[in-house]
């Protein structure tokens, strides 16, 4: 009877999270663009993990604080958080998450996702580029040394209910990238079997940075 109870509680708290999941990605919040100091977020969810990482994983942030973007400060805390749970899911022997954010001009962050192999975004066409008004972007990377993920799979990781894992809603990715989307940003993804998964996003760079 024991072990049933227990059994019936682990499903239940399963079923709670797929619920869960399943009501943020078909009813997502809206989003209130402001400008967000990216290191204060950063460190938000550094803080976090470092009481909920398992042994032999270790997370390594770079984010200046003069960094700032227009995003929800809290979408954009969720979205590191379901990348860096993400990551850390891809380190069963342990290992190292990171994330990076640095600035980018116009050009390169554009070359950057056209060139990228996998794209889960708006097209980036639709971006106003005129020589009065040139987009400036902040690149904010979430990457593991973990397993990777298989080429022919890569273009399906942000589709809903799609996992690799036993265990798992398969809505934490599809989830960032619906949040990305209506945060005006992009998203790209690269992996490499054995040597782990890098996931890339783009975010308008906020001029007059964070207001006090």
């Amino acid at each position: 009877q024991r072990r049933l109870m227990d059994i019936v509680l682990r499903e239940t708290d399963r079923l709670d999270v797929l619920i869960s999941d399943f009501l943020e990605y078909a009813r997502p919040a809206q989003a209130h663009l402001a400008p967000t100091c990216v290191a204060e977020v950063v460190t938000e969810v550094q803080e976090l993990f470092r009481h909920s990482c398992a042994p032999g994983v270790k997370m390594i942030c770079e984010a200046p604080e003069s960094l700032a973007i227009l995003v929800d400060k809290s979408q954009l805390r969720q979205v590191l958080w379901n990348l860096v749970v993400n990551a850390q899911q891809a380190l069963p022997d342990g290992g190292v998450v990171r994330i990076v954010a640095d600035e980018v001009g116009d050009t390169s962050a554009l070359d950057m996702v056209r060139s990228s192999e996998i794209q889960l975004a708006r097209s980036i066409h639709d971006i106003p580029e005129t020589s009065d008004t040139p987009v400036r972007w902040v690149r904010i990377r979430v990457s593991d040394n973990g397993i990777g993920i298989a080429h022919d799979l890569q273009n399906r990781v942000f589709d809903p209910f799609f996992t690799t894992k036993k265990k798992g809603s398969g809505l934490g990715l599809a989830i960032v990238h619906r949040i990305v989307e209506a945060n005006e940003g992009r998203v790209s993804l690269r992996s490499e079997l054995g040597k782990g998964t890098e996931i890339e996003l783009l975010f308008r760079k906020a001029e007059g940075g964070v207001k006090s």
